[in-house]
């Protein structure tokens, strides 16, 4: 009964299963082709492109005459929160054909929880491959704070004058796969389903799900603590460094997102 409800599910597009991995070289990737349906925060479906981003399948090789614009950034780039028709990308995309007269091909390379560090590798080590005209840095405060090198990614150092990359070994295996749930979760849609409630479980949600609208949380649309960045706040000197490589790069440029402005520092 669980085999042939875990198939139901997997093919009628009610859940999904796990759609990305680990590189030790690029962080998370995500499975070529997979397709995603996204019930929480709104509702969406697409796949993931052959290259393993999200959008249509833009490859390495350019055609003449056309602008090629990467998107960098957190969640709030990479947007499965919305079908691609209404993603910004494709938004960008129409406006600069219909109101300028531009063949561009706007590529979205974002990928959530990744922060300033991160999307310098990504950039490096991937989307340079796919040799943009215009690489827009989308970055919000949060991205500008330095946290802990993820297990299994890779993350930039200062070596000597300039950056260098540092790669940690693949973490080794541990239990075979139909012990794992991390990898059960690429499989089964009820394994995945079950890992996401304990997810939501642990970021303190049971409530809100539980009782829905007669659930009321205690916050406030604007809590001084969104904004993660106080006057005593400044950039950290890899954060620096690599805002310095970036500024003497053609095409690079740094888009603050965010609704509170950077201090002075």
């Amino acid at each position: 009964m669980l085999v042939g409800l875990d198939i139901y599910i997997k093919y009628a597009g009610i859940s999904q299963v796990t759609i990305f991995t680990y590189d030790n070289k690029l962080g998370r990737v995500f499975e070529s082709n997979a397709e995603y349906n996204l019930l929480t925060e709104g509702f969406a479906m697409g796949n993931i492109n052959s290259y393993g981003y999200v959008g249509p399948d833009y490859g390495e090789n350019k055609d003449p005459g056309k602008l090629r614009i990467a998107l960098l950034g957190d969640s709030y780039i990479e947007g499965f929160q919305h079908f691609d028709r209404n993603h910004f990308r494709a938004v960008m995309e129409k406006k600069l054909r219909d109101r300028y007269g531009i063949d561009a091909e706007v590529m979205n390379f974002g990928k959530f929880g990744y922060n300033l560090l991160d999307i310098y590798v990504l950039d490096k080590n991937y989307v340079s491959k796919f040799k943009p005209d215009i690489v827009l840095y989308m970055l919000g405060n949060r991205d500008f704070i330095e946290e802990p090198n993820k297990p299994g990614f890779p993350y930039p150092c200062i070596d000597g004058d300039s950056l260098s990359i540092h790669y940690d070994l693949p973490p080794a295996e541990g239990l075979p796969w139909f012990f794992s749930i991390n990898k059960m979760g690429m499989v089964s849609p009820i394994v995945q389903m079950v890992r996401n409630s304990l997810n939501l479980h642990r970021s303190g949600q049971t409530p809100g799900i539980m009782l829905g609208k007669f659930y009321s949380p205690v916050l406030t649309e604007n809590k001084p603590e969104d904004n993660i960045l106080d006057e005593k706040d400044s950039l950290t000197a890899l954060n620096k460094k690599i805002i310095e490589e970036l500024s003497r790069e053609t095409g690079k440029i740094i888009v603050h997102r965010d609704k509170y402005d950077l201090n002075s520092n």
